[in-house]
C-alpha cells in the first residue's frame, strides 16, 4: 500500500515558516543593534580624530612658542657677554654710537620684538630701543622693575608677568643677568608684545568655520583671542558670570547645567595638568564645543593654549553617518520582510517541488552512473587500445625488426666476399632492407615509442616533434620546462597520443609553416600547448569534426580529469591548450 507523505509535507512546510518567522525577526533587531552600535562607534571615532587633531595643533603651537622664547633667550645670553655691555653696567652712561650693534639686533627683530632696555642691575635704565617718551605711561616691567634677587644666576633666563606697555598693549619681557667680572651689574631684557606671539602662533590656526585657538596666561588672563572684547578678562570671572547672561541660547535646556559642570571641569583640569581634552560652552559663539588645552613653559610661568571647534561641525557627518545608517537598517528590513514574504509563498508549492526534486535527483543519479559507465568503458577501450599498440610495436620492433636487422648483417657479410657483378645486386637488396627497417621503426614509433615507460616524457614529444619535423618539413620549436617526475605510465602514454593527434592534425589541415610546443609543468599540473599561424577553423562548443582526431583528443583528456581549451579563427591559426592535474 502506498503511503501518503502529503500530511508529513505539510507540517513541515508550517514548521519552516515559523522557524523562518522567528529567524526573521532576529535579523531585524540584529540589524537594528548592529546599525545603532555602528553609529555609536562612528560617533566616537569621529570625535576621537577631532581631538587627537586639536591637541596636535596646540602642541605644535606650544612648541613654536617655546622655540621663540628659547631663541630669543639665547640671544640675550649671547649680549650679556658683550665688552661695551659689561662696561656700561658700570659705568651707566655711553657714546650713542657704542650701542649700534643693539639697534641693529633690534632692526633686525623689529617683527617680533618691541624693544631691547640694557638696566642697571637696580633698574635705572642705560638704553633702550626704540626710544619712548619716558613720562608715557610705563610700568616697573619695561622701565625700571627689578626682576632678580640680589644675587642671580649666571644664564639665569626671566620670562616675566603680561604687562600693558608704554603703548597700551599686552606685553612681557625676556631678562637675562649681566656679571662683570663675577659680579651681577646689571640687565638685558627683550620687550615683546603678545599680539606678536598671538599674529604667529594662534590666530593662525582656524578650524572649520568656528574653530579656533585662544591663550590664557599663568593668572587665568585671557591674553590672545580673536574676539577682542573678551582680552584681559579673567577666565574666573566669565564662568561665574556666565550663567546669569543670556549667553546659552544655542543649548539644549535640558544639558544646561550639564555643558556647565563640564565647563567648570574643563577649566579646573588646566590649573592642574599639562594637556587634556574636555568639552566647553564657547564664550565667543556661545555653542557648546570640545576643546584641547595645552601649557607653554617658559621657566618659571606658564601660559595655556586652548583650542576649540563647536559640536555643531562635529556632528554634522555623524548625523549623515546615522541618517545613512537609518536608511541601511531599513532597506535591509524591508528585503528581510520580502524574503520572507517569497519564502511563505513558495511553501505553498514546495511538496510539489519536493516530489520532483526527487525524482530528478534520480534521474541525475542514473544519468551520472551511466556517466561514469560510459567513462569506465572508453578508457577501457583506450587502454586496450594503447595495451594492444604497445604489443603490436614491440612485436614489430623485437621480433620482425631483429629479423631484418640479421638479413641484413648477412647480406653485408656476403657483399664482403661476393665477386662485383654481384655485389651491385646485393647493395641493391641491402638498402631495401633498410628502408623496411626505417618503415618498421616508424610504424613501431606510431603505435607507441618503445622506451616511453623507460625515458621522460618531455624527451618523447621532443622526438615526435623532430620526426615530424623532418618527415613533413615543417618548422616545430619545442619548449619544456619544469616537467616534474611523478608522471605515472597512464598519463605519459596519454600526453604522448594527445600530442601526436594534434600534430597529425596540424599537419593535416592547417597549412601553416610554423608550429610551437610547449611542455611545461609543476608539481601539481601538467600544461601542454599546441599552437600554429595556419588558416584555422570556427570552433565552439557545437563543432562537429570530419574526423575523430579532436573528439580523441577530448575524451583522452576527460579521462585524465583535465580540460582542453581551442581557440581557433579563420586565417588566425589555431591554439589548442591542455591541462592535467597530477595526483600526489
Amino acid at each position: 500500500m502506498k503511503k501518503d507523505y502529503s500530511k508529513y509535507y505539510k507540517i513541515k512546510g508550517s514548521l519552516g515558516i515559523y522557524i523562518s518567522l522567528v529567524i526573521l525577526i532576529i535579523l531585524i533587531i540584529f540589524t537594528i543593534f548592529f546599525s545603532i552600535q555602528n553609529h555609536l562607534k562612528y560617533k566616537k571615532s569621529v570625535v576621537n580624530q577631532w581631538e587627537k587633531q586639536l591637541l596636535t595643533t596646540t602642541r605644535i603651537s606650544a612648541l613654536n612658542i617655546e622655540s621663540f622664547v628659547t631663541k630669543y633667550s639665547e640671544n640675550l645670553l649671547s649680549l650679556s657677554n658683550n665688552p661695551v655691555i659689561k662696561k656700561r653696567t658700570i659705568s651707566g652712561s655711553a657714546n650713542i654710537n657704542e650701542f649700534c650693534f643693539l639697534q641693529n639686533l633690534y632692526n633686525i627683530h623689529k617683527i617680533d620684538i618691541n624693544a631691547i632696555l640694557l638696566l642697571k642691575n637696580k633698574g635705572e635704565i642705560i638704553k633702550k630701543i626704540p626710544n619712548w617718551d619716558t613720562s608715557s605711561k610705563c610700568p616697573n616691567y619695561c622701565k625700571t622693575g627689578i626682576l632678580y634677587s640680589q644675587n642671580p644666576g649666571k644664564g639665569e633666563i626671566i620670562v616675566g608677568d603680561i604687562f600693558i606697555n608704554h603703548i597700551q598693549n599686552s606685553a612681557f619681557t625676556i631678562s637675562c643677568p649681566v656679571f662683570n667680572q663675577e659680579k651681577f651689574t646689571g640687565i638685558l631684557r627683550w620687550m615683546i608684545e603678545i599680539e606678536n606671539i598671538s599674529s604667529k602662533y594662534i590666530d593662525s590656526f582656524i578650524v572649520g568655520e568656528n574653530g579656533y585657538m585662544w591663550m590664557l596666561d599663568n593668572k587665568n588672563i585671557i591674553r590672545a583671542h580673536h574676539k577682542k572684547s573678551l582680552l584681559n578678562r579673567n577666565i574666573d570671572n566669565i564662568l561665574t558670570n556666565f550663567i546669569s547672561d543670556e549667553n546659552l541660547k544655542k543649548v539644549d535646556k535640558k544639558d544646561i547645567q550639564e555643558h556647565i559642570n563640564s565647563t567648570h571641569s574643563f577649566f579646573t583640569a588646566i590649573k592642574q595638568k599639562d594637556e587634556g581634552s574636555g568639552k566647553i560652552i564657547d564664550f565667543a559663539h556661545n555653542e557648546y564645543s570640545l576643546a584641547v588645552f595645552k601649557k607653554v613653559f617658559l621657566g618659571d610661568k606658564s601660559w595655556t593654549i586652548i583650542m576649540n571647534i563647536p559640536y555643531s561641525e562635529i556632528t554634522g557627518p555623524i548625523y549623515k553617518n546615522a541618517l545613512k545608517t537609518s536608511l541601511f537598517t531599513l532597506v535591509i528590513a524591508i528585503v528581510l520582510i520580502t524574503l520572507f514574504i517569497i519564502f511563505y509563498q513558495s511553501q505553498k508549492s514546495r511538496i510539489k517541488l519536493e516530489k520532483e526534486t526527487k525524482y530528478l535527483a534520480e534521474i541525475a543519479s542514473s544519468s551520472k552512473k551511466l556517466k561514469e559507465e560510459k567513462e569506465k568503458r572508453l578508457t577501457a577501450l583506450l587502454d586496450g587500445q594503447e595495451i594492444e599498440r604497445n604489443r603490436v610495436s614491440r612485436e614489430i620492433h623485437d621480433g620482425l625488426g631483429q629479423y631484418l636487422l640479421t638479413i641484413k648483417m648477412k647480406l653485408e657479410n656476403l657483399y664482403s666476399k661476393s665477386q662485383p657483378n654481384i655485389k651491385e645486386e646485393i647493395l641493391n637488396i641491402k638498402n631495401h632492407f633498410l628502408n623496411t627497417i626505417d618503415e618498421v621503426k616508424k610504424i613501431s614509433n606510431n603505435l607507441m615509442p618503445v622506451a616511453l615507460d623507460e625515458i621522460e616524457i618531455e624527451t618523447v614529444i621532443q622526438n615526435l616533434c623532430t620526426e615530424t619535423e623532418s618527415i613533413n618539413n615543417k618548422k616545430i620549436d619545442y619548449v619544456s620546462h619544469g616537467i616534474p617526475e611523478n608522471i605515472n605510465p597512464k598519463q605519459k602514454r596519454y600526453l604522448y597520443r594527445i600530442s601526436q593527434e594534434a600534430l597529425n592534425n596540424v599537419i593535416k589541415h592547417a597549412k601553416t609553416s610554423e608550429i610551437n610546443v610547449q611542455f611545461l609543468g609543476n608539481n601539481e599540473q601538467i600544461t601542454l600547448i599546441i599552437q600554429d599561424n595556419g588558416i584555422g577553423f570556427n570552433y565552439n562548443k557545437n563543432f562537429k569534426s570530419s574526423g575523430n582526431g579532436i573528439n580523441n583528443m577530448i575524451d583522452r583528456v576527460n579521462i585524465l580529469n583535465g580540460n582542453i581549451s581551442i581557440l581557433s579563427a579563420i586565417n588566425e591559426g589555431t591554439k589548442i591548450t591542455i591541462k592535467i592535474p597530477l595526483k600526489s
